[in-house]
């Protein structure tokens, strides 16, 4: 037995481990579990943890299951034919693109998801996609004159056996290695990969989707596996000026999209100075001539289109859920709303100067109602006064390119309708934005009282205010602020904490206003 003890340090010099000692049996604990279990080992090694510090998982439980799950990923390669047990459950591989049949968490792909993964349409059905798949012939070359190291593809596969046996060095440079790049790129359906906060609106597909979110939070990047072992994911690609001026290519910025898409990168151990491989196996740092021949095969743009479809999928389906629609029943603004006209003891009147055009929007409606449902004019009027008493506040939309951003309107004789402008900037940046249950409902409510106080009003002048403030002021500013606020918020990155946008203040204020990070 020998050990290390992190508490036993001398005051000076370095730390050792003492002389091991010879055992004559394995210590009990051991000999029960393999007892229990099942267990019996002519050879082996046991190594005991005792007190660590540095675990995230406090439970037994949650730290098996997670290292089920990350060394079926590390040596997800090498798992055929050899028995790896944690804790006495085996370890199935793990292919973090979801890719290989046969892997946890797999699904077959959609047989039309390939051919439809660029359409405007997000897939949400079947397993990842196999978007691309490349083997590079390459050669590592030494220049004699300053050492440095150039990556050089070749023509073809077989090139590689050619040179092997061929002479190794050539014009100066020394051939160090040759071997074959392989590479993966996969993207996911909509709602394969999901569990992460703000993905609500996304519905899983299937029970293992969260499961999935937990491997891809680990590596979202590039992995990198040697001789079939998962070395390291790298999640800093190149992106500043000089790298993307070098030639390394123009790499998209690995946000929250970055989870719903991956790369794998395998190589052999003669490639170990293409991609910097430490002493310990354990890091990797490719040189530069990597990531100029992955930009050379396009490679970087590949990944900006689908971290930009992946965007365009979520935003789609975020929009679909959200989308409002007018429904049969009342909505909770429309009830809060219809429970002040119950707590003063009156319905809301019809001014003088309004009663005429409710009054045609009322025959014109039952007019419409006895034309679908076959109805007399008689029955048809009485079941639209029932539906105003029973509704008398409703939200709807319609679509007036340069409209106002909402209209409030008398229907079926005494309901107030608001019409929310669904092409007004107001609808999209505001009106969709993700927010709860009640600000959306209370949003409603606002511009309820906005309406019925302009429908309600007894001075036919102040009529025409309301209507002049909202068509030709309320509008035309919310238009312009509204897409200032818009572009203001897209250029903050995703994954970045919200920023407070400075307002222009006259100066003298500007130096009362604090702003700083919210």
């Amino acid at each position: 037995m020998a050990w290390l003890d992190a508490d036993d340090f001398p005051a000076n010099g370095l730390q050792g481990i003492p002389e091991p000692k010879t055992l004559s049996e394995l210590p009990e604990f051991v000999r029960t579990y393999l007892t229990k279990n099942g267990l019996e080992f002519g050879t082996g090694v046991v190594v005991v943890w005792v007190d660590p510090d540095r675990l995230t998982y406090k439970t037994a439980s949650s730290l098996r299951e997670h290292i089920l799950d990350d060394f079926g990923t590390t040596y997800r390669n090498l798992l055929n034919g050899i028995e790896l047990k944690v804790d006495n459950v085996l370890v199935d591989p793990v292919d973090p693109l979801f890719l290989d049949a046969g892997t946890r968490y797999y699904v077959p792909p959609d047989p039309d998801s390939k051919k439809n993964m660029w359409g405007p349409e997000p897939i949400g059905k079947g397993g990842a996609i196999e978007v691309e798949t490349r083997s590079f012939a390459v050669k590592l070359l030494k220049d004699a004159a300053t050492e440095a190291l150039h990556l050089q593809k070749l023509p073809t596969l077989e090139d590689v056996d050619k040179i092997r046996k061929g002479d190794g060095k050539k014009d100066g440079q020394e051939v160090l290695a040759v071997g074959v790049i392989h590479l993966r790129v996969a993207n996911f359906p909509l709602g394969f990969v999901v569990g992460r906060t703000g993905e609500a609106d996304i519905q899983p597909n299937d029970e293992f989707a969260k499961k999935r979110l937990e491997i891809r939070q680990s590596r979202r990047g590039m992995s990198f596996v040697r001789a079939g072992r998962e070395i390291e994911t790298v999640d800093a690609f190149p992106r500043s000026a000089k790298e993307i001026s070098s030639g390394l290519g123009d790499w998209p910025h690995l946000q929250s999209y970055a989870y719903h898409w991956g790369v794998e990168v395998k190589f052999g151990p003669e490639l170990d100075d293409v991609f910097g491989i430490t002493n310990d196996k354990q890091r990797v740092r490719p040189i530069e001539d990597f990531w100029k021949l992955l930009a050379e095969e396009e490679i970087d743009d590949l990944l900006h289109r689908i971290n930009t479809q992946q965007q365009k999928w979520r935003k789609k389906a975020a929009d679909a859920v959200r989308e409002p629609k007018s429904t049969p029943e009342s909505s909770p603004a429309e009830a809060a709303a219809r429970a002040v006209d119950t707590i003063v003891g009156q319905p809301t009147p019809v001014p003088e100067h309004e009663r005429g055009a409710a009054q045609e929007s009322f025959k014109r409606a039952t007019k419409e109602s006895a034309e679908i449902d076959g109805k007399s004019l008689d029955e048809a009027a009485k079941a639209i006064e029932e539906e105003a008493q029973r509704r008398p506040f409703k939200i709807d939309f319609f679509d007036e390119t340069n409209g106002p951003f909402y209209k409030p309107e008398w229907e079926a004789g005494t309901r107030i309708v608001i019409w929310i402008n669904r092409e007004h900037p107001f609808y999209e940046t505001l009106y969709l934005a993700s927010k709860s249950k009640l600000a959306k409902e209370g949003l409603d409510l606002l511009l309820i009282a906005l309406g019925k106080a302009e429908l309600t009003t007894k001075d036919s002048v102040a009529k025409i205010w309301y209507q002049q403030q909202r068509e030709r002021v309320w509008s035309e500013f919310l238009a312009l602020s509204m897409k200032a606020l818009a572009a203001n918020f897209a250029s903050v990155a995703e994954d970045q904490e919200p920023i407070m946008l400075t307002p222009l203040l006259p100066e003298g204020v500007a130096n009362k206003v604090e702003t700083k990070a919210s």
